[in-house]
């Protein structure tokens, strides 16, 4: 039995489509073919409503098939109402194993997540070395325009990675010194409109 249950009047709730319920009901049966086959439905037939149950199956994957097809499927994701999802689980995740792969997703994607720029810079001086590399290669590739609010909010997130980090020469700290460089090189870019 899945860690995760999908139920059917949960997904009837949000998602009147019942190719989509099925899909969703296939997930959970745990045959790598038949998770892949049905993923690869959920490309087609699926909405943003199978986004937070997917994304939390996804925690519970240990097939690398079924892992890297989940992998695919949000980082081929291209409507930018998909971003609220994916972010509400990404910032409300505990696990660093999950998150890295969620970032991965997220700078593998063709959607825009300009709008959570600061919310990069918190999870990179919160997370690990690897989190920290993930949110570099996001912001590296984010597009912008961006709010005066997200460049205070990034100062504030690298001042308390300052304040709280021992004082090292560490991988992490060389990452986020470049982190420090692109939000200050994007603020002197930024123009208001």
């Amino acid at each position: 039995m899945p860690i995760y249950y999908i139920s059917m009047s949960t997904t009837s709730k949000t998602n009147p489509n019942k190719k989509v319920q099925q899909l969703l009901i296939d997930i959970q049966q745990g045959d790598a073919k038949k998770v892949i086959k049905a993923i690869k439905g959920l490309e087609s037939h699926g909405n943003n409503s199978v986004l937070e149950p997917l994304l939390h199956y996804w925690k519970t994957v240990t097939e690398p098939l079924v892992d890297k097809e989940l992998g695919d499927f949000f980082a081929a994701l291209k409507d930018t109402d998909s971003r609220h999802e994916i972010m509400e689980v990404l910032l409300n995740e505990e696990g660093e194993e999950f998150r890295i792969k969620l970032l991965t997703s997220i700078w593998n994607s063709k959607v825009d997540f300009s709008d959570y720029l600061a919310q990069f810079v918190r999870l990179a001086s919160e997370g690990g070395f690897m989190e920290t590399l993930e949110c570099l290669t996001i912001l590296e590739n984010l597009d912008g325009p961006y709010e005066e609010e997200q460049f205070f909010e990034s100062q504030i997130a690298l001042k308390n990675y300052l304040d709280n980090r021992a004082s090292s020469t560490d991988q992490k700290a060389h990452l986020m010194s470049e982190i420090a460089l692109i939000i200050k090189d994007l603020e002197d870019n930024h123009v208001d409109f």
